[in-house]
């Protein structure tokens, strides 16, 4: 008998337990959901023409140019042009690389690529330009000193490439 009471006073306790639990539930909820739309920014490069502020034959920055027409260039001479790097993305880039090629005459065929020579002054590898800036600076051409009859009238291409990425 007495484990009868026993079992009854367990089964009692266990009950109020449950009911003691199942009483402090709250019976009101909520519940809520956010979201939203995040962009990716882009990194666009414009080359412009440092006098005219024109950034090549079309719109979307491609195709740009740096001289036109002709420089006149005597030996020793060096003819300088401004050019602007302009950010027009959404996010800052760094300048990774700048580099010139030589597409034209090569009037010294003995030792190509001392004749003209091509560089730039005041923009370099590493800077940063933020989002809407720009940087200036400009494209030196020389013509060597030394370079003989056989330049006269030649056309030396500058052709310069720059790549820009994350910062």
């Amino acid at each position: 008998m007495k484990r009868s009471i026993l079992l009854s006073l367990l089964v009692v306790g266990v009950a109020a337990t449950l009911l003691a639990v199942a009483g402090t539930q709250a019976l009101f909820s909520d519940s809520q959901t956010a979201s939203g739309d995040v962009d990716a920014g882009t990194i666009n490069l414009r080359i412009e023409d440092g006098i005219n502020n024109d950034g090549g034959p079309d719109a979307n920055a491609e195709g740009e140019f740096i001289f036109e027409g002709s420089q006149a260039l005597l030996p020793g001479g060096s003819v300088s042009h401004p050019l602007v790097l302009q950010n027009i993305g959404t996010s800052a880039w760094k300048i990774t690389s700048l580099t010139f090629a030589n597409t034209g005459a090569e009037c010294d065929a003995g030792n190509p690529g001392d004749d003209f020579s091509a560089g730039l002054t005041s923009i370099a590898v590493g800077d940063v330009v933020p989002a809407g800036g720009s940087e200036s600076g400009s494209v030196n051409v020389s013509l060597a000193s030394g370079a003989g009859n056989p330049c006269q009238g030649a056309t030396f291409s500058v052709v310069l490439t720059v790549d820009v990425g994350q910062p």
